[in-house]
């Protein structure tokens, strides 16, 4: 594959294509179903509402547990997404990407851009891989919304209670609260 940064495969792109793309240059490139979806770095107050979940979350894991921002989650061998947030259960590891089978939870914070994606898509993608938790958080909205979902009987996700204004409040997989505004 030539090192051209804009290289297009003449058909969808394989995995293997996907991980030779060079590193981060400020935007997010994701995999999905052998298409790319490029997004550009998230804005201030996403990166704000983003640290504090993260230091957060961070403080009240135990050491079997880690999170981690802009990770590469494999959902299935076409589709490789970057949560915001993923918590997972693989301590220690080093890796270019973890397995939907480590995640215990992702967090989407959405953009004005990401809205239907990370409500909708992403959703239906998490939710087939398997992962247990799904948290949206939605800053553009004031105050901040926080819809918590958890993996039901069928393989999709189902609300956890009422949406959040201004807080995440977790139980599962961790216990933590975070004041988002």
């Amino acid at each position: 594959m030539p090192s051209d940064p804009f290289y297009r495969p003449p058909r969808r792109w394989t995995l293997g294509e996907f991980l030779m793309l060079p590193e981060d240059r400020g935007e997010r490139v994701e995999l999905d179903d052998g298409s790319l979806l490029v997004s550009p770095a998230p804005s201030i107050p996403h990166q704000r509402v983003e640290r504090r979940v993260l230091v957060g979350i961070d403080a009240a894991l135990p050491p079997t547990m880690e999170v981690f921002t802009g990770v590469n989650v494999l959902l299935n061998m076409s589709t490789m997404l970057i949560p915001d947030l993923a918590v997972v259960d693989a301590c220690g590891r080093d890796a270019l990407f973890f397995e939907a089978d480590d995640v215990l939870m992702v967090v989407e914070i959405v953009s004005p851009s990401s809205r239907a994606t990370d409500r909708n898509r992403k959703r239906e993608l998490y939710a087939e891989a398997g992962i247990q938790h799904y948290v949206v958080i939605d800053p553009p909205v004031s105050p901040v919304r926080t819809d918590l979902f958890r993996l039901g009987e069928h393989g999709r996700y189902e609300p956890v209670g009422e949406p959040m204004l201004g807080v995440l409040m977790l139980t599962e997989p961790v216990p933590v609260a975070v004041k988002l505004d």
